[in-house]
Order: structure tokens, then C-alpha cells, then sequence
């Protein structure tokens, strides 16, 4: 019975030297997960267009962070894909074009050119980016391995990110619309979609854009002749290319435009939308002929932009 006291001291003093060890333990500070990935994945740039992702996601992981790209391969082959790293000559912003940019002088005053790698990652965050260049490259998919780094450690992450580079069209059309209306009050008479649209480019001509307006029959409009011209208070090409005046033919509208893209660069009143009027004078049915549509060009060289009418012929 004597004995007991004793061993309450004995005990006490162990738990004493353990709490005075686990005291002396350094805290980690901060956390770096083994979760971090890229989303989406895969990353799909198009060839010769500026894309950017998302930053790498961090799953709670203490910022800041830093990234780093250990590697970039092939994903078919697995084989290194230094091209990708290569830099190549480009055009840059070195600050946002606005509509107040509305000059030749004042554009080139907001780009620079400078060498550039197809394919980056940001130091801070690790947003990945594909230039310009990729139009240097084949389009095809790769894979990359980034090393990501905080106050809490390093982590390597393994096919961080799957990265297609896919072939680009020359051209994106987004909304397409017609209608008609009266020729006097505005009294609109009904709408129709998709508008019946044909771009054709041809890379080896010069930086031009070409609006023809035919009739179901093939027949162009005479823009120069007032058949064919922007509808009042809304967007069309014209307030988007403020660089050249449009020509006006017997057979379409034309633009010469700086190759920077994708263009045009900045919206005009109603976005990136077009609104044209085909005057009803002009046509078999008597009432005005409204397309609607949004056209941006992603590569240099002549795209000329057929709008067919399904409803009437030229007079």
C-alpha cells in the first residue's frame, strides 16, 4: 500500500518529460495538398490564338504558391515536345485596346512585339498559357508536369494538365438572325434563324473582309447604289474597324484591318453583332430585309462573308 504514492509520481513525472518534448516539436506551418490539379482538363487552345486557363486549383492548399513547368510532352507519344518551349516572335498588348483606340497610331501604340514560348506557365498561380505561336507548331495534345511550391513544402504533380492544341478556324460565327419590317414605321413582320452565311478565306490574299448581300439567286445587292447599309442606332462592322473606312462596291462592303486578333478587337453598341438592312425597294417583296450576325476572324488574309437571302430576288 505504501508503494502506491510512489508510482503516482513516477507517472506524473513521465507525463511531465513528454508533455515538456512534445512542447519542443516545431509547428508545420501552413499546408500544401496532394490534391492539386488543373480544371478543365484537357485545356483546349486554338492554334495561333492567346488562350489562358484557370490557375491551378489548390485544394485549400496555403497561398501564395509558386509554379513551375518541369516538362511538356507529347501525350501520344510520350516523347519530349521541346518545340513548345521555343520562342518565336509575337505580337503582345502591353495594355488593353479600348474603342477609344480608335486609330491605326493609337492600336500600335498599346502592342509590342516581343519572343515568346508557345506554351507558359505562371510563376504566381500557374495559369497556363498558349501564344499566338502555336500556329508554329502541329495541333495535337500534350501533357506537363509543373512543380508547385509554398511555405509548406514541394510537390511535383505528374500529367498536370492535359493541353490540346486544336487547328483553328479561320473564322467564329456566333448569333445569326434575319427579319423583316416595313419600309416605313419599323414595324418588324417576323424573324427566321439560323441566317443563311458562307465565309471563305484565303490565307495567301490581303488583310481584307468582304460583306456581299445576294439574293436567293445569287444576284448581290449594290451597297454602293444604297441597297445595302448599316440599320440606324445599332452595332455593325463599320464602328468595330474604326482603322479603315469601308469601300463600297457595286456588289459589297470592304475593309482593310490590322492582323491582330481575334478581330475585331473591341464591340461596338450591341456587342460583336452586325446589323444590316436590305431595302426593300431593292427586292421583289417590297418590305426591308434585316440580317443580324456576329463574325469574328481569328487569322490574316481575305474573308469574304456571303449572307444569301431565302425569301426574295433583287429588283
Amino acid at each position: 500500500m505504501k508503494r502506491f504514492p510512489k508510482l503516482i509520481y513516477f507517472f506524473a513525472a513521465i507525463a511531465a518529460i513528454g508533455t515538456g518534448l512534445l512542447a519542443c516539436e516545431p509547428e508545420v506551418e501552413g499546408f500544401l495538398s496532394d490534391h492539386l490539379y488543373y480544371r478543365p482538363n484537357p485545356f483546349v487552345a486554338g492554334q495561333g490564338v492567346n488562350s489562358f486557363s484557370p490557375p491551378i486549383q489548390l485544394d485549400g492548399s496555403t497561398q501564395p504558391v509558386k509554379v513551375k513547368l518541369l516538362a511538356v510532352r507529347n501525350k501520344a507519344t510520350g516523347a519530349p515536345a521541346d518545340e513548345l518551349l521555343q520562342e518565336f516572335e509575337m505580337q503582345t498588348y502591353k495594355a488593353n485596346v479600348t474603342p477609344a483606340d480608335s486609330t491605326l497610331d493609337l492600336l500600335y501604340k498599346k502592342l509590342t512585339v516581343e519572343k515568346r514560348p508557345v506554351l507558359s506557365v505562371n510563376e504566381i498561380g500557374g495559369r497556363i498559357e498558349v501564344t499566338s505561336a502555336s500556329s508554329r507548331v502541329s495541333p495535337g495534345t500534350y501533357t506537363i508536369d509543373v512543380e508547385v511550391s509554398n511555405i509548406a513544402g514541394t510537390r511535383v504533380v505528374k500529367d498536370a494538365c492535359d493541353i490540346v492544341i486544336r487547328e483553328s478556324a479561320p473564322y467564329t460565327l456566333g448569333y445569326t438572325a434575319w427579319s423583316t419590317s416595313t419600309m416605313t414605321g419599323e414595324v418588324f413582320t417576323g424573324i427566321s434563324e439560323p441566317l443563311n452565311i458562307k465565309v471563305e478565306t484565303d490565307v495567301t490574299g490581303p488583310n481584307k473582309i468582304i460583306f456581299k448581300f445576294v439574293d436567293k439567286n445569287g444576284t448581290p445587292f449594290n451597297p454602293e447604289a444604297g441597297e445595302v447599309y448599316p440599320r440606324a442606332f445599332r452595332g455593325h462592322f463599320g464602328l468595330m474597324n474604326t482603322f479603315y473606312k469601308v469601300v463600297k462596291t457595286p456588289t459589297s462592303l470592304e475593309w482593310e484591318y490590322p492582323p491582330v486578333f481575334p478581330f475585331p478587337l473591341v464591340s461596338s453598341t450591341n456587342g460583336f453583332l452586325n446589323y444590316y438592312r436590305i431595302d426593300g425597294a431593292a427586292t421583289d417583296i417590297g418590305v426591308n430585309i434585316n440580317p443580324v450576325f456576329e463574325i469574328r476572324f481569328n487569322q490574316a488574309g481575305t474573308h469574304t462573308v456571303t449572307v444569301k437571302l431565302t425569301n426574295a430576288v433583287r429588283k
